[in-house]
């Protein structure tokens, strides 16, 4: 519904006030399904993600349908990242994250992507942080994301889950 949603916006079938009103219904509707899905207890500390819409970011659903595929498998998911960069920095400064996953929903947004995983690596309390970047901006074209500097991106939630459990297992194995 949420990709109807923008569909219809750029379509001109519906406007802003008609979007938003969809979006909070389909919002409230992953926060009713959302319990439902978690199984409770942290597997691993190092399962810990943080997620959010890249600092200026407008569109957030897409990946806080992803943060309930982790939290159903077992991970601790914040997505509170403060405001712009700084809050960014700051957020990542104080609490250890396993995972950092950064979304960007229009192309006109990437060339901020690559300061946002610099000041995550340069901030993070987790020297080995992994930072996966997705949404609707990187679809189709993974050599972004390694051009960003990120470690890994994916199509969907399950891959991202997948790519994140692969990372994390990486990270076990550093010094």
């Amino acid at each position: 519904m949420a990709r109807r949603l923008g569909e219809w916006w750029e379509e001109d079938r519906c406007g802003f006030v008609e979007v938003t009103l969809g979006m909070l219904l389909l919002h409230q509707m992953l926060r009713d399904l959302g319990p439902g899905l978690r199984r409770g207890r942290l597997d691993h500390p190092a399962r810990t993600a943080l997620m959010l819409p890249l600092p200026g970011e407008q569109h957030g659903f897409g990946i806080a349908m992803v943060a309930e595929f982790f939290r159903a498998a077992g991970w601790h998911v914040s997505e509170d990242g403060g405001r712009g960069l700084r809050g960014l920095a700051r957020r990542v400064g104080e609490e250890w994250f396993g995972v950092v996953a950064l979304s960007c929903g229009v192309r006109e947004r990437l060339a901020a992507l690559p300061a946002a995983v610099a000041t995550v690596r340069a901030h993070s309390l987790n020297p080995n942080v992994a930072i996966m970047v997705g949404g609707a901006a990187l679809a189709g074209d993974p050599a972004l994301a390694a051009s960003c500097g990120a470690d890994a991106t994916a199509a969907d939630a399950a891959e991202a889950l997948h790519r994140a459990e692969r990372l994390v297992g990486l990270m076990a194995l550093l010094p």
